[in-house]
């Protein structure tokens, strides 16, 4: 199942520019994947990033882009997954395509663990 997490807003210079997060995720709690879609003329390296409290970095690839946008993603290890659960919010950062300094925009996470709950996810903590 796919779970939309949040929308996220940044600016690239003085150009508004936003990107969303969401977490795919079996429903036995596998195979959690946390992926971005940002906009186009995101740089593919570095790529984007999704820094959870800890600090924990969480590097997302680059898998495809479309007209309207790219989308990034990573696996998550139990650790990550951990964080994740119990986040507050993340920083999602990307670098637009030229830019000397990343577009960083805190993110406000939802109760995922009610989330994924009452959407019949089992989670083994």
């Amino acid at each position: 199942m796919t779970l939309p997490l949040s929308i996220a807003a940044g600016k690239a210079g003085e150009q508004p520019v936003g990107a969303a997060l969401g977490l795919q995720i079996g429903r036995g709690g596998e195979e959690p994947i946390l992926f971005a879609l940002a906009p186009l003329g995101t740089a593919v390296r570095p790529g984007l990033r999704v820094v959870l409290p800890g600090p924990v970095e969480v590097p997302l690839a680059v898998d495809v882009c479309f007209p309207d946008g790219c989308r990034a993603s990573a696996p998550l290890d139990a650790a990550q997954m951990s964080v994740l659960l119990s986040a507050p919010q993340a920083d999602l950062q990307f670098f637009p395509f030229g830019a000397e300094a990343p577009v960083a925009a805190a993110v406000t996470l939802p109760d995922l663990r009610g989330s994924l709950s009452g959407a019949g996810v089992t989670l083994g903590d």
